[in-house]
């Protein structure tokens, strides 16, 4: 059974629906539009070419890791069967 959710009810302003047949294609596609059109984890893609110790070090790169993992927590939260 394929699976939806809406961008907006994840707090954007966006018509957008995700689809996929599974949970994990979804959350698939839910990151590529965020960062496509909304720039989510835009920034921790541009650390992680440093490297993960770069950014895990304290105070270098706060809040940046874990902006998609929270937009894509909330997508999680809003999934529906169609």
């Amino acid at each position: 059974m394929a699976k939806t959710a809406r961008c907006k009810d994840t707090g954007r302003n966006c018509e957008f629906i995700i689809r996929g047949d599974t949970e994990e294609e979804l959350l698939a596609n839910a990151a590529q539009h965020g960062m496509d059109t909304h720039q989510i984890g835009a920034q921790e893609d541009e650390f992680a070419r440093f490297g993960r110790d770069f950014i895990s070090q304290p105070g270098v790169g706060a809040g940046l890791v874990g902006e998609r993992a929270e937009w894509l927590g909330k997508v999680k939260d809003t999934i529906q069967e169609e």
